[in-house]
Protein backbone atom coordinates (compact mmCIF):
# COMPACT_ATOMS: atom_id res chain seq x y z
CA UNK A 1 0.00 0.00 0.00
CA UNK A 2 1.21 3.11 -1.00
CA UNK A 3 2.05 5.28 2.29
CA UNK A 4 0.62 8.45 0.97
CA UNK A 5 -2.47 7.12 0.60
CA UNK A 6 -5.91 8.74 2.34
CA UNK A 7 -5.99 5.27 4.27
CA UNK A 8 -2.92 5.83 6.16
CA UNK A 9 -4.74 9.10 7.82
CA UNK A 10 -8.00 6.47 8.66
CA UNK A 11 -6.56 5.63 12.22
CA UNK A 12 -6.37 9.19 13.03
CA UNK A 13 -9.36 10.59 11.67
CA UNK A 14 -10.61 11.94 14.41
CA UNK A 15 -7.86 14.10 15.37
CA UNK A 16 -7.92 14.94 11.30
CA UNK A 17 -11.62 15.86 12.35
CA UNK A 18 -10.63 18.15 15.15
CA UNK A 19 -7.78 19.87 13.17
CA UNK A 20 -9.66 20.46 10.54
CA UNK A 21 -12.89 22.62 12.74
CA UNK A 22 -10.33 24.59 13.77
CA UNK A 23 -8.98 25.48 10.28
CA UNK A 24 -5.65 24.17 11.16
CA UNK A 25 -2.61 24.73 8.69
CA UNK A 26 -1.92 21.66 6.72
CA UNK A 27 1.70 21.93 7.84
CA UNK A 28 1.13 22.43 11.19
CA UNK A 29 -1.02 18.86 10.88
CA UNK A 30 1.93 17.51 9.15
CA UNK A 31 4.32 17.99 11.78
CA UNK A 32 1.58 16.73 14.60
CA UNK A 33 1.16 13.35 12.07
CA UNK A 34 5.05 13.42 11.87
CA UNK A 35 5.16 12.68 15.62
CA UNK A 36 3.05 9.84 15.77
CA UNK A 37 5.30 8.49 12.62
CA UNK A 38 2.81 8.92 9.97
CA UNK A 39 3.66 10.36 6.62
CA UNK A 40 1.60 11.43 4.37
CA UNK A 41 1.33 14.75 2.01
CA UNK A 42 -0.51 17.90 1.48
CA UNK A 43 -2.53 16.25 -1.49
CA UNK A 44 -3.77 13.69 0.55
CA UNK A 45 -5.21 15.74 3.68
CA UNK A 46 -6.96 17.54 1.32
CA UNK A 47 -8.37 14.55 -0.08
CA UNK A 48 -8.73 13.54 3.34
CA UNK A 49 -10.91 16.29 4.06
CA UNK A 50 -12.91 16.55 1.06
CA UNK A 51 -13.85 13.19 1.91
CA UNK A 52 -14.46 13.44 5.76
CA UNK A 53 -17.02 17.19 4.17
CA UNK A 54 -19.00 14.75 2.35
CA UNK A 55 -19.31 11.82 4.64
CA UNK A 56 -20.29 14.83 7.03
CA UNK A 57 -22.33 16.84 4.69
CA UNK A 58 -23.92 13.20 3.78
CA UNK A 59 -24.74 12.84 7.49
CA UNK A 60 -26.57 15.67 7.96
CA UNK A 61 -28.99 15.18 4.71
CA UNK A 62 -29.38 11.78 6.35
CA UNK A 63 -30.19 13.05 9.68
CA UNK A 64 -32.60 15.67 8.26
CA UNK A 65 -34.22 12.84 5.96
CA UNK A 66 -34.79 10.83 8.75
CA UNK A 67 -36.13 13.85 11.12
CA UNK A 68 -38.32 14.98 7.89
CA UNK A 69 -39.73 11.43 7.62
CA UNK A 70 -40.20 11.08 11.29
CA UNK A 71 -42.31 14.45 11.64
CA UNK A 72 -44.07 13.27 8.68
CA UNK A 73 -44.81 10.51 10.10
CA UNK A 74 -46.24 11.82 13.58
CA UNK A 75 -48.37 14.56 11.55
CA UNK A 76 -50.03 11.87 9.75
CA UNK A 77 -50.57 9.82 12.88
CA UNK A 78 -52.42 12.93 14.29
CA UNK A 79 -54.39 13.45 11.38
CA UNK A 80 -55.42 10.28 11.29
CA UNK A 81 -56.49 10.20 14.90
CA UNK A 82 -58.05 13.61 14.86
CA UNK A 83 -60.20 15.45 12.37
CA UNK A 84 -58.57 17.72 9.96
CA UNK A 85 -57.08 21.45 11.30
CA UNK A 86 -59.08 24.13 10.86
CA UNK A 87 -57.41 26.67 8.08
CA UNK A 88 -56.05 29.09 10.88
CA UNK A 89 -54.47 26.32 12.67
CA UNK A 90 -52.60 25.36 9.14
CA UNK A 91 -51.87 28.86 9.21
CA UNK A 92 -49.98 29.36 12.47
CA UNK A 93 -48.06 25.95 11.75
CA UNK A 94 -46.57 27.36 8.67
CA UNK A 95 -45.82 30.80 10.41
CA UNK A 96 -44.25 28.41 13.05
CA UNK A 97 -42.11 27.08 10.31
CA UNK A 98 -41.12 29.82 8.50
CA UNK A 99 -39.95 31.40 11.97
CA UNK A 100 -38.03 28.27 12.72
CA UNK A 101 -36.49 28.20 9.32
CA UNK A 102 -36.00 31.93 9.56
CA UNK A 103 -34.05 31.74 12.91
CA UNK A 104 -32.37 28.49 12.52
CA UNK A 105 -29.45 30.46 10.41
CA UNK A 106 -29.83 27.39 8.39
CA UNK A 107 -31.01 29.75 5.26
CA UNK A 108 -33.07 32.30 4.19
CA UNK A 109 -36.71 31.88 3.37
CA UNK A 110 -38.34 33.80 0.54
CA UNK A 111 -41.31 34.67 -0.53
CA UNK A 112 -41.52 32.26 -3.09
CA UNK A 113 -41.04 30.00 -0.56
CA UNK A 114 -43.87 31.27 1.62
CA UNK A 115 -46.36 31.55 -1.60
CA UNK A 116 -45.45 27.50 -1.93
CA UNK A 117 -46.01 26.41 1.43
CA UNK A 118 -49.44 28.48 1.60
CA UNK A 119 -50.62 27.61 -1.91
CA UNK A 120 -51.65 23.76 -0.72
CA UNK A 121 -53.36 25.57 2.35
CA UNK A 122 -55.40 28.50 0.44
CA UNK A 123 -56.48 25.21 -2.78
CA UNK A 124 -57.67 23.03 0.51
CA UNK A 125 -59.40 26.44 2.20
CA UNK A 126 -61.32 27.07 -1.63
CA UNK A 127 -62.46 23.02 -1.67
CA UNK A 128 -63.46 23.41 1.88
CA UNK A 129 -65.59 26.42 0.49
CA UNK A 130 -67.00 24.96 -2.13
CA UNK A 131 -67.74 21.48 -0.11
CA UNK A 132 -70.09 24.18 2.13
CA UNK A 133 -71.33 25.40 -1.20
CA UNK A 134 -72.55 22.21 -2.43
CA UNK A 135 -74.08 21.03 0.48
CA UNK A 136 -75.90 24.02 1.07
CA UNK A 137 -76.97 24.09 -2.40
CA UNK A 138 -78.41 20.00 -1.86
CA UNK A 139 -80.30 21.12 1.28
CA UNK A 140 -81.90 23.41 -0.68
CA UNK A 141 -83.21 21.48 -3.48
CA UNK A 142 -84.28 18.72 -0.49
CA UNK A 143 -86.53 21.30 1.15
CA UNK A 144 -88.05 22.49 -2.36
CA UNK A 145 -88.68 19.03 -3.26
CA UNK A 146 -90.30 18.57 0.21
CA UNK A 147 -92.07 21.29 -0.05
CA UNK A 148 -93.54 20.34 -3.45
CA UNK A 149 -94.33 16.94 -2.35
CA UNK A 150 -96.12 18.55 0.09
CA UNK A 151 -97.76 21.23 -2.09
CA UNK A 152 -98.73 18.68 -4.78
CA UNK A 153 -100.26 16.89 -1.34
CA UNK A 154 -102.41 19.77 0.09
CA UNK A 155 -104.00 20.21 -3.17
CA UNK A 156 -105.07 16.50 -3.52
CA UNK A 157 -106.49 17.62 -0.37
CA UNK A 158 -108.07 20.49 -1.77
CA UNK A 159 -109.73 18.51 -4.47
CA UNK A 160 -111.09 15.71 -2.53
CA UNK A 161 -114.45 16.06 -2.28
CA UNK A 162 -115.45 13.40 -0.09
CA UNK A 163 -113.80 15.27 3.07
CA UNK A 164 -114.93 17.85 4.70
CA UNK A 165 -113.98 21.29 5.10
CA UNK A 166 -112.68 20.38 8.55
CA UNK A 167 -111.24 17.30 7.70
CA UNK A 168 -109.49 19.32 4.63
CA UNK A 169 -108.17 21.81 7.33
CA UNK A 170 -107.05 19.52 10.21
CA UNK A 171 -105.22 17.02 6.89
CA UNK A 172 -103.68 20.24 5.92
CA UNK A 173 -102.09 21.00 9.10
CA UNK A 174 -100.52 17.70 9.25
CA UNK A 175 -99.08 17.85 6.12
CA UNK A 176 -97.25 21.41 6.91
CA UNK A 177 -96.63 20.15 10.65
CA UNK A 178 -98.62 22.80 12.22
CA UNK A 179 -100.67 22.21 15.68
CA UNK A 180 -104.55 21.38 15.02
CA UNK A 181 -106.49 23.76 16.96
CA UNK A 182 -107.40 22.98 20.68
CA UNK A 183 -104.68 20.46 20.89
CA UNK A 184 -101.64 21.15 23.34
CA UNK A 185 -98.73 19.27 23.51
Amino acid sequence: MDRYHPSVLGPHKEDLRQWFAIEMPFDDILERLKKKKVKTTKQALSKMRQRMQREQLQEIVLDRIATGAAAHAKVTKELESNPAPEIQTLIALIQNLIFTIATSGRGFISIEHVTGLMKPVLEWSRLQLKERETSVAERKVALLEEAAAKAREAEGVVGNESMTPEEKLNRMREIFGIQPVGSAK
